[in-house]
Order: structure tokens, then C-alpha cells, then sequence
């Protein structure tokens, strides 16, 4: 015990004082714990040179058997280095982000004639996603809107330009329901990827540019006399605003922005996110902390902030947080809600 102490007295010697990511080996060599400090020196001494309320911090430092640390430029870099390297080795001592159930995206497949439909199943080679959507009824949402929108096909059947000009395949009774627009058989083949694009559009946020080309093609129709598919095209206009109504969210601050949450029970921490594009909830995604330390709610957030921005691959720039997180890019617009 008294050359682990006389060994560990020397480390804290020779930490300078400067910003960084500090690490904890037990025994064995293996990571116990990793952190970040402003200053390290300071920061890691306080671990030695007091005694600790918390049972958590004296078992911790009970186990401390060698410590080593990495200076960075600053309190950012630090942040970054800290939740990388607690994703790559877990420290036993380290707040442990758990994975949560996958939530539902939705998939445009990559074929001649796309598919569109709801998965948890990610398979990039096969499909573009979108997503992950936090809420199920959102999801359901769109996914019914796209198809009384347009006559895609739903089926899983492989049709081809070959398959069509073979006809390998028939219609079903989709395509007499009015459903399908029967793509199988060539029907509606000048259209199909337009209607793909507007849906793809429709994911992403963009019902307002959707609706201006459903006003445009409603005019045109009834200027052309063709009533009965004016008429059409003004049933999914109407149906179009209905579905905004729904997702559009009123704080017209938020046109671009994602807007985050925090909640906690006992050592439970719950994060979410919602990524507002053109005023439109277009993804969502909570992630579930278990605390093993007194970590601080700015903390938590924060890294909580980062995990979901990289998940859902956002670079938004505008946030809207029900607090300050401890750390932040400063390139972010940070907005208290």
C-alpha cells in the first residue's frame, strides 16, 4: 500500500496545469475511470487530498493504482477526447449509456422502382434511411400520407425495366383498388421516380414546396378543364395541411434547429431529441445514461447533446436546451427554451 501511495504522490507532482483528460487504472492495468478538468492538476489532487462524502468517489479512489492523462488545447477538446475514450472502454466507474430499443426509419429502397416502407433494420447497401423517429405515430404519419399521397407500389416483388418489358408480373388488387398505379406492368413509369422525389421531400421536412407544387398543379388542371383530377390534387393538398397542422412546430424561431430534453429518476438520466427542419419534426431519438459517479445535469447534457447530434448526423446549428449544457461547440446558437 505504501508504494502505491508513494507512486501515486509522485504522479500528482508532475501534473501540470493544464486542460486535459485524466485516466484511473486499477491493479490489473484496466481503465477504472476517465475524466476531464480545466485544469488537471488541480482536478486530479482533489481526488487525494480530501476525504469524500460520496461512497462512490472513496471506493473509486480505493482502487486508483496508476494514473496517466493527455493535455489538450481546451476544455472542448477535452470534452470530445473524454467521451470517446468512455465509449471505447466503458470504465467501470463512468456513466454507462445504454442502448435503448431502435426506433423506427423509414427506408427508400435503391431499385428502379422504389419502395418505401418503415423498419428498424438498417441495411445501407440496400436502401436510404430516414430517421430514427422517436414517436411511432409519427412515423405512422407519414407513412400514410405518402401513400394517399402517391400510387407507389408496396409489394416485394423484384420488378425491373426487364421484368415489365416481359411481363413477368401482373397487377394486384392494389392497382384496382386505385392504391397502385401498377408500376408492375409499366403503368404510371414516367412518373414513378417523380413521385419518389416528392416523397423523399415529404421525409425530409419539405411539406411547404410540396404544397406549392400540388397549388401549381391544381391551377393547371382546372385550367385545362380536367375537374375530376383538379379536385384530386385539392383532396391531397387538403390532406398535405392536415399533416402539417400535426408537425409543425409554432415557435417559428425553430425553422432549423434541434430542440433537446432532459429528464431523470434516481441514477436513470433520459435525453431527447427532436430535429426541427423548415419548421417540421423530421427525426427524434432519446438516449438513457445510468449515473455511477455524481455527474451534474450540465454534464450529462451535454454529452448527451453530442451522442444524438452524431446519431442522427445533424449539424444544425441552432439548439434550443432546457438548460445550459456544461460544454458545447461555439459554433452552436445555444437557446434556453
Amino acid at each position: 500500500m505504501k508504494g502505491k501511495d508513494e507512486h501515486i504522490e509522485l504522479l500528482l507532482k508532475r501534473i501540470p496545469e493544464s486542460p486535459g483528460v485524466y485516466q484511473y487504472f486499477d491493479k490489473d492495468g484496466q481503465i477504472i475511470y476517465v475524466g476531464k478538468a480545466k485544469n488537471l492538476h488541480r482536478r486530479v489532487n482533489s481526488y487525494f487530498n480530501k476525504e469524500h462524502q460520496s461512497s462512490k468517489t472513496r471506493q473509486l479512489v480505493a482502487h486508483i493504482a496508476d494514473i496517466k492523462y493527455v493535455v489538450v488545447d481546451s476544455e472542448q477538446d477535452a470534452f470530445l477526447l473524454e467521451n470517446n475514450l468512455i465509449k471505447q472502454y466503458q470504465p467501470r466507474y463512468n456513466i454507462l449509456l445504454k442502448d435503448g430499443k431502435s426506433y423506427p426509419s423509414i427506408c427508400i429502397t435503391k431499385e428502379a422502382y422504389p419502395r418505401i416502407f418503415k423498419t428498424r433494420t438498417i441495411n445501407k447497401k440496400t436502401g436510404e434511411y430516414y430517421g430514427p423517429y422517436s414517436f411511432g405515430y409519427t412515423v405512422e404519419m407519414v407513412m400514410e400520407l405518402i401513400h394517399k399521397l402517391y400510387p407507389i407500389r408496396t409489394c416485394n416483388i423484384p420488378i425491373s425495366p426487364d421484368s415489365i418489358e416481359k411481363k413477368k408480373v401482373r397487377v394486384c388488387l392494389k392497382y384496382h383498388l386505385k392504391n397502385c398505379c401498377g408500376i408492375c406492368e409499366g403503368k404510371g413509369k414516367e412518373q414513378y421516380n417523380e413521385w419518389i422525389e416528392q416523397a423523399r421531400k415529404l421525409i425530409k421536412g419539405d411539406a411547404h414546396e410540396i404544397g406549392k407544387q400540388l397549388e401549381q398543379e391544381m391551377i393547371r388542371l382546372a385550367a385545362e378543364m380536367k375537374y375530376e383530377e383538379a379536385a384530386d390534387t385539392k383532396r391531397k393538398i387538403e390532406l398535405l395541411e392536415q399533416f402539417k397542422s400535426k408537425t409543425i412546430i409554432t415557435n417559428s424561431s425553430a425553422k432549423d434547429a434541434d430542440v433537446f430534453g432532459y429528464d431523470e429518476q434516481d441514477d436513470r438520466v433520459y435525453i431527447s431529441m427532436l430535429h426541427v427542419h423548415n419548421g417540421s419534426i423530421v427525426q427524434g431519438q432519446t438516449i438513457e445514461y445510468r449515473r455511477k459517479m455524481e455527474e451534474e445535469k450540465e454534464e450529462l447534457l451535454a454529452m448527451g447533446m453530442m451522442e444524438l447530434r452524431q446519431q442522427l448526423e445533424s449539424n444544425t446549428k441552432d439548439v434550443i436546451v432546457p438548460f445550459i449544457p456544461e460544454v458545447f461547440d461555439d459554433s452552436l446558437h445555444v437557446h434556453i427554451a
